[in-house]
This record gives structure tokens, C-alpha cells and sequence, in this order.
């Protein structure tokens, strides 16, 4: 193989460097290659040293899902990590890094998401974005497949044993492990991502009804169970695709089918949904029943009680609801005024509790309802806290105009398609600061709308919104009610990370 010296740098080519063929083989200090692949066993990737053309998303995936070299069938598009982490190690003249890959300048797609777009990305400039290929379906980036390094095509089903070596059969052992994988008759722990899943097969759910079947789930003295996120689905839809008999085996569920997130997008409104056996996601609303397969998960702390009757939010529960609230509900190009910075999350501590929060402005203006993107389930208590005043006009008349404060009830809120309910009346936690608060109990579930009230709901007509002025600016927080006095350590630590917060300011007396 060509040698380099210690200052890194490589005879990449054969034993006369000005050729303008590329040999078959070389090294470096991160890559080895052949004419077709380059390894990395860093990062443990094999790349095809070769890209396949520009095509569109769903071109590149079938192409890379489809490819075989040497017998070996399980490439893919590169995660969006791996693509940009392509030339470390190469060098940085672009000649050199082209003699390794001898691929063509520009955008290469990934198979990452970002809500509902798929990253792309140039690995010479560094550059990239995401886009919706929902509404550009046929825009056209460059293809490299990647595959990881170590895994190859499954075996026929039966010509492997799963479990330990005095095990013989799936159906005859209640437990055994395989690789990062151990398992029993109930449960499959990933010993690398420090995940526990459901192993048994469940009837397929509403989104609804999943939801609340994690959360009641009891299984192997564990009560923390919830859906995935979309990255775990995808991780799993990974491991499953570089051996589908083995994992379909372990995991005992059918991988065909599409299985439920956690995930929610559009502000709320739809739902992620995954097929773990050929990858391919999409969106669901959550309020039209469809019936989808559920299996659920756990986080595997160290030393974590798991039978304790207050039972605190992980950081990854904790960063999740973070992330979800990054986008203030009732901001946009129109309005003018807003407070477009949600609340920032105090560090995390192991003792807060928190199951949903987000940043809502209700203006006068907008007719019902105003969607706030939180999945409320029944028995939830919901904290509303805020300040600001509207201005309606109730009568047809409009000779009773004038503003209508938080203490006055003009807010109805709605869960899911059930009857709307009229918040009672708030009450003022500091006069001068003008902040108000008002709390009620979840009688069932799904997504909180909310809205302002002027005239009848049901019979009511939308110009009642145009003469109104004014805006409600309310942060809103869901928790189980037993866990109150972790939501309260939460609470109480709000000021210190939001300190020129006006409206937390207002509500909590500061």
C-alpha cells in the first residue's frame, strides 16, 4: 500500500504520482480504499468511492436501499453527521481529498430529518440546509451510498442461533442476546443506545390510545414507558435492515407495518409515524383514529428507581419538550409585538417534573380556534399563566366595547373535538405586574385549542373577531397533578434562566 510520512502527507497513487490513474488500493491515516469502497474504521462506515449521479430524494434512497456490491446489499444515504465529517482526515488541499473520493463538487442528499424536511449537504464547503421534497419532489442533489463496516446481508433465517449456545429455538427460550442486544420473553434491551423496548406484539391503536397505553404500561418493574422518538425508530430501522430475519426475530413485532412516534409536527397537529422495515416516514393527524402499531420504550438509567411514586423527568424527556417549544404559537409576519423567544429551561435537575409547555400569543383577532400544539391526556393538570388584555365588542351593537382582562373569562379552551370550556376566572398574582394564572384538570384527551370567547361559540359569526384588539400572552404548562411539587422546583428556577422576561417577570411576582 502507499505509505505516507509523519507529516500526513500520501503518495495516494501507484508508484509514479504524476499518473493520472487511480490505483486500486490505498491508506491514510483515516481511510483505506479500493477502486470501488473507502473504509473508514473510525467511524466504522464503508462509502462507494464513486458517487451515483444527481436524482431526487426518493431516487437516491431507492438507488442506495437497492445497490449491491460484492454480494453485499445493505447501503444507504449517509446520516447527515456522517456526510459532514467526510473529508476529516483527508487533508485539506482539494486535490488530495478528490484522490480519495473522486466525486464531484456540490449538495449531496442525506437520509436525515429535520421536522418534516431532509438535510443536504456540501462536505467541501460545509454548507447545507433542509428541504420540504414534499413540495420540490424532483429537485435533483448528488448520491453516495454509505453502509456500515462489519455487517453484511442476512443469513437465511434459521442458520443463526440467537441465544446462548445451550438455547435452539425463538419459541422454546424466554431469553438470550446478540450483539448490543439482550432480550426475554418481554422486553429487548440496546445495551448501546441504553434503550429498553416492549418486545411483545400489541393491537394496533389510535394515536391517542398509544399514547396512554405507554404511559399506564407496567412491564418488568418499570412504569416510565412512552413512544419513541423518531430518531430511535429510525436507529432501530437501521439495526433492522442490516439483518431484518435476525431483528424481526428478536424484536417479535411486525416490522412491515408503520408504528407510531411521539414526535409531533405543524405546530402540533400531525403525528410521525415510521415503517421500520423499509424506513419510510410520514404524518398522520392524530385526531382522525388511524389505527397504527405501537410499541413502546424506556430510557435505561443507571440506578434509576423505577417503581417510585414521584417520578422525575430524564434529561431526554426534559430536552425533548425543550425543543418542542422552540416555536411560540401566534408569531408571525402579521403580528407586530410579539415575544418571539419562548422561555428558556433552567438547567435540568433530576427532581423537576414537566410533561409539556408552550408559548401562546391569542389575539382578538383570531377566530377558533388557535391550535397550541400541546397533546393533553386525561387526568393532566394545566397551568395557565399570562398577562395582556383584549378588547371586544360582545354585542351587535357594539356600545358595551371595552377591554376584557384575563379576570373576566374571555378565554375557551378545547381538547381534542370534545364540547369547549370556559376558563373560570384568573386570578391575579401580582396587582402591580398585572400577571394572572388559572389552572383545571384534563376530562379527557388529545390537543389543546384555545381561543377567544365573543358571543356564542357553537352559533356565533367570525366578523365577531374583527372589531376586537388586544393579545393574550399566556405560557402554558402541562404535568401530572401528583407530581406537583417537581413542577414547582421547575417553576421556582424559571426566573433565574428568563430574568428580562416580562411576562414571566408578571407571573411570578418578580
Amino acid at each position: 500500500l502507499p505509505n505516507g510520512d509523519a507529516s500526513g502527507t500520501v503518495n495516494l497513487y501507484g508508484s509514479n504520482p504524476s499518473q493520472t490513474q487511480l490505483s486500486n488500493t490505498g491508506s491514510n491515516s483515516r481511510y483505506s480504499w479500493t477502486a470501488e469502497t473507502v473504509e473508514d474504521p473510525l467511524r466504522k462506515l464503508v462509502w462507494r468511492r464513486k458517487d451515483a449521479g444527481e436524482m431526487s430524494f426518493e431516487e437516491a434512497k431507492r438507488y442506495c436501499e437497492n445497490f449491491v456490491l460484492d454480494g453485499v446489499r445493505d447501503w444507504r444515504l449517509p446520516e447527515i453527521a456522517e456526510l459532514r465529517e467526510l473529508f476529516i482526515g483527508v487533508g485539506t488541499e482539494q486535490e488530495v481529498i478528490q484522490r480519495v473520493f473522486p466525486i464531484p463538487q456540490g449538495f449531496y442528499w442525506t437520509k436525515s430529518q429535520f421536522g418534516s424536511g431532509i438535510w443536504y449537504h456540501n462536505p467541501w464547503t460545509g454548507n447545507g440546509a433542509t428541504i420540504e421534497i414534499l413540495f420540490k419532489p424532483n429537485i435533483s442533489y448528488h448520491t453516495l451510498c454509505t453502509r456500515d463496516s462489519g455487517i453484511t446481508t442476512a443469513v437465511p433465517s434459521g442458520t443463526v442461533n440467537l441465544y446462548n449456545s445451550e438455547e435452539d429455538s425463538i419459541g422454546s427460550n424466554s431469553s438470550g442476546s446478540k450483539g448490543r442486544f439482550r432480550w426475554t420473553d418481554f422486553i429487548v434491551e440496546d445495551t448501546v443506545k441504553n434503550l429498553t423496548w416492549q418486545r411483545q406484539e400489541t393491537e394496533k391503536k389510535n394515536f391517542l390510545g398509544a399514547q396512554q397505553y405507554c404511559a399506564g404500561l407496567r412491564l418488568e418493574g418499570s412504569n416510565d414507558w412512552r413512544l419513541p422518538l423518531m430518531s430511535e425508530l429510525r436507529e432501530l430501522n437501521r439495526q433492522i435492515k442490516s439483518g431484518s430475519e435476525i431483528y424481526k426475530e428478536i424484536f417479535n413485532q411486525p416490522m412491515d407495518n408503520f408504528f407510531w412516534s411521539g414526535a409531533l409536527t405543524d405546530f402540533g397537529t400531525r403525528v410521525w409515524t415510521l415503517n421500520l422495515w423499509n424506513g419510510r416516514g410520514g404524518t398522520r393527524d392524530p385526531n382522525q383514529g388511524d389505527q397504527l402499531t405501537t410499541m413502546c420504550v424506556r430510557n435505561m438509567q443507571p440506578g434509576q428507581t423505577t417503581n417510585n411514586s414521584e417520578r422525575a423527568i430524564d434529561l431526554a424527556a426534559y430536552e425533548r419538550i425543550q425543543k418542542a417549544s422552540i416555536e411560540v404559537v401566534g408569531c408571525g409576519f402579521f403580528h407586530v409585538g410579539c415575544l418571539e423567544e419562548p422561555l428558556k429551561f433552567p438547567s435540568y435537575q433530576a427532581n423537576f417534573h414537566l410533561k409539556g409547555y408552550r408559548r401562546v400569543h391569542l389575539w382578538g383577532k383570531d377566530r377558533p380556534w388557535t391550535q397550541t400544539g400541546l397533546l393533553v391526556n386525561k387526568g393532566d393538570l394545566v397551568y395557565f399563566y399570562g398577562t395582556g388584555e383584549v378588547t371586544t365588542c360582545p354585542h351587535s351593537n357594539c356600545n358595551q366595547r371595552g377591554p376584557q382582562q384575563l379576570d373576566q373569562g374571555t378565554i375557551s379552551y378545547q381538547i381534542g373535538n370534545n364540547q369547549p370550556q370556559t376558563l373560570s376566572r384568573f386570578t391575579k398574582i401580582h396587582f402591580n405586574g398585572g400577571g394572572f394564572q388559572n389552572s383545571d384538570l384534563a376530562s379527557t384527551s388529545g390537543f389543546l385549542t384555545l381561543t377567544i370567547r365573543d358571543g356564542d361559540l357553537s352559533t356565533s359569526s367570525y366578523k365577531n373577531y374583527e372589531d376586537n384588539s388586544g393579545v393574550y400572552i399566556l405560557d402554558i404548562f402541562v404535568i401530572d397533578p401528583k407530581q406537583e411539587e417537581g413542577f414547582k422546583r421547575f417553576k421556582d428556577s424559571l426566573f433565574g434562566a428568563n430574568p428580562e422576561d416580562s411576562n414571566v417577570k408578571a407571573y411570578l411576582s418578580r
